[in-house]
């Protein structure tokens, strides 16, 4: 991330370093870019389940998020991580 940092330095500075290499710009913005959070660490309401599901809303709360097997909604209530409710999916 240093070389990233160089790159973001001020104009006289950038004389300093010489030309920019785009390719390597291209590089260190994808990489920082890359670091979005994983399946296992998003986290889904009811809606977020019943579009991937392709229910309604209410058809997800009151019947699917109630069935045996299906996911333990988190703590802070009716949120569900997104990698366990598409487990739950592919194991049926």
């Amino acid at each position: 991330m240093n070389q990233l940092n160089d790159l973001e330095a001020s104009s006289s500075k950038r004389k300093e370093l010489g030309p920019i290499d785009y390719d390597q710009l291209a590089d260190l913005i994808f990489q920082k870019l890359r670091k979005t959070p994983l399946d296992k660490d998003v986290i889904w309401n009811a809606d977020d389940c019943a579009e991937y599901l392709r229910v309604k809303r209410r058809q997800f709360i009151d019947r699917i998020s109630k069935k045996p097997g299906f996911p333990m909604p988190l703590n802070c209530g009716c949120k569900w991580l997104k990698s366990e409710v598409i487990a739950w999916v592919k194991k049926r």
